[in-house]
C-alpha cells in the first residue's frame, strides 16, 4: 500500500469529499459554541421526555470507539477539531481506510456523521 502524505491533501479536496460531511467555522470559540449548542439541545430534548442525559467525553484509551459506534450505529456521530495539529486527524479521518488504530477513520462508515473544524485546522 502506498503511503499517503495527508498534509498534501488540499482544502478543496477536504470540503468536496463524498465520504464525510465537513463543516468549517472561523475559530475554536465557534467550535466550543457548536458543541455547547448540540449538548444543550440534547439536554432540552431529553428533559422534555423525562430522560436523563449523559455524555461521553473520552480522554484515554481508543479501543472503545469502534464498539461505541457499532452499538449506536443509527445515532449521529460528531467530531469537532480546533487545533492546528488536528489537521492530520481531519485528513486521515476522511481519506484513510478504516482502522482500529485510528478510530476517527470509522466516521465515514456511518451515514449521519460529520466533522466541524475551525479554519486554522483546514489550512494547516
Amino acid at each position: 500500500m502506498d503511503k499517503v502524505n495527508y498534509f498534501n491533501i488540499s482544502e478543496d479536496e477536504i470540503l468536496n469529499n463524498d465520504r464525510i460531511k465537513v463543516y468549517v467555522v472561523e475559530n475554536k470559540i465557534d467550535i466550543y459554541n457548536e458543541i455547547a449548542r448540540v449538548m444543550a439541545n440534547k439536554i432540552k430534548e431529553n428533559n422534555q421526555m423525562d430522560i436523563l442525559t449523559s455524555f461521553i467525553l473520552p480522554v484515554g484509551p481508543r479501543g472503545q470507539y469502534r464498539r461505541f459506534a457499532e452499538i449506536f450505529m443509527s445515532k449521529e456521530l460528531r467530531f469537532y477539531l480546533e487545533h492546528d495539529w488536528q489537521s492530520a486527524v481531519l485528513r486521515k479521518a476522511i481519506f484513510e481506510e478504516p482502522t482500529p488504530s485510528f478510530p476517527a477513520t470509522f466516521l465515514k462508515e456511518y451515514e449521519d456523521s460529520s466533522i466541524t473544524v475551525s479554519k486554522n485546522v483546514l489550512r494547516s
